[in-house]
């Protein structure tokens, strides 16, 4: 009874409903401030998921706080 799908596709695979509405707050920010904001935020969480090792979160948070810093670089041209 296996119920993991035999392939799994990028395109097709669901990210958390966290990381989502996170991605959806960064490409809304209109501010340096607001992105860096969200960097530190992300690497405060990053931090303590480490700490309580949890390697999902971790890599979640690292994603995003990767994102805030992109976007801040899209802020600044």
């Amino acid at each position: 009874m296996n119920m993991l799908p035999s392939t799994i596709t990028p395109s097709s695979a669901k990210l958390p409903a966290s990381y989502e509405n996170a991605k959806t707050a960064l490409a809304n920010c209109v501010s340096l401030d607001e992105c860096m904001t969200w960097g530190d935020k992300m690497e405060a969480l990053a931090s303590y998921a480490k700490q309580s090792k949890d390697d999902e979160l971790m890599k979640m948070a690292t994603r995003i706080r990767d994102r805030a810093i992109r976007r801040a670089g899209e802020l600044l041209k």
